[in-house]
């Protein structure tokens, strides 16, 4: 996570604003296949030029100035002017970085098989019943509060089936539907807690865990208080394993 990759990856994300609905409904009709904009400036500042005869993508950027309200200067937005900016498409020049994509973990063995059936007896202690479905989203699995289910898809290998199962109980076990953690905040605990519980049984979901905490960290010192929060959530889910017989002490390592 501290690597150079990672920062410069990081920094470069930083550069873009967020846009309004209205702007990113501008940006589609203009340029569909558009993923990374900005304006002619900034793509200099990260060195990279606009294309010679590319036409620009046109939003609206706000005018503000310093008005007087009750005695008190304070800026506000006046008006609404057109401004240009460009897709990386439209650009050419140094390299974009870019944040690793999680890997579906395709190990098996009889360790990862006995943990997945102690990690759905624990569920069911839990009164939580897990199934396994197809999803029409690109998700590998998901949490129901109402119902107090967890769905995973039906077509995970068993290493991806048991850190997507342990990812969603973290949610179950830790989180409410309405409280007012931040989502990004809920998806860095709970993957820190299938990383800490992984780790623990000596499987490794490295390759899926810290490309996926990446994705939802955009301050890299938002992860460490994440998984100081998930310890106490792994090591209840590691005493239930321990429970059934499942001693991560003495369990083989992962082939």
């Amino acid at each position: 996570m501290n690597s150079e990759t990672f920062k410069a990856a990081l920094n470069f994300r930083r550069k873009f604003h967020q846009y309004s609905f209205s702007n990113v409904y501008l940006i589609y009709a203009q340029c569909p296949t558009a993923t990374y904009v900005a304006g002619y400036k900034t793509w200099q500042s990260l060195g990279r030029q606009v294309k010679k005869g590319e036409s620009s993508i046109v939003i609206l950027a706000p005018v503000i100035r310093k008005v007087e309200e009750d005695g008190t200067e304070v800026k506000k937005v006046v008006a609404f002017q057109t401004a240009s900016i460009f897709d990386i498409a439209q650009t050419q020049g140094d390299e974009v970085p870019e944040l690793p994509l999680p890997q579906i973990l395709e190990l098996d063995s009889d360790t990862i098989q006995q943990t997945i059936r102690s990690l759905e007896s624990y569920a069911r202690s839990q009164n939580i019943t897990v199934i396994k479905t197809s999803f029409s989203s690109t998700a590998l699995g998901s949490f129901h509060y109402r119902t107090r289910t967890i769905a995973l898809r039906d077509d995970l290998p068993p290493m991806q089936q048991t850190k997507t199962l342990i990812h969603e109980l973290a949610h179950a076990l830790m989180h409410k539907k309405d409280d007012n953690t931040p989502r990004h905040v809920k998806e860095l605990e709970a993957e820190s807690t299938a990383f800490l519980v992984c780790d623990a049984l000596g499987l490794d979901s490295s390759s899926y865990s810290f490309p996926y905490l990446s994705c939802w960290a955009d301050d890299p010192n938002e992860i460490l208080p994440a998984a100081e929060r998930a310890c106490k959530v792994a090591d209840e889910i590691l005493l239930a394993v321990r429970t059934i017989n499942l001693s991560p002490m003495e369990l083989p390592m992962a082939a």
